[in-house]
């Protein structure tokens, strides 16, 4: 894990997740960048990390949660 601020990708489509990295990771050099398509795997590991900031691309329509969802999920530590 770097010490810098890190990005956290949640959509349920593998392919948009992938897409999606590759494109951050070209630009983006801050910290490193998370993937995950089970929105409640993404929730654990929010929970866990030691740090209580990072940068957040969520898809809105995950398979039967809203991505709002999601976000109220893990407000109270972000």
């Amino acid at each position: 894990m770097s010490n810098g601020l890190d990005v956290i990708v949640v959509d349920d489509d593998p392919a948009s997740c992938e897409s999606i990295a590759d494109i951050v990771n070209q630009f983006y050099s801050w910290g490193d960048v998370f993937v995950f398509t089970d929105d409640e795997e993404a929730a654990l590991y929010c929970m866990n990390r030691k740090s209580s900031i990072a940068i957040f691309i969520v898809d809105v329509f995950l398979a039967d949660k809203s991505g709002f969802l999601f976000l109220d999920t893990i407000s109270e530590k972000y």
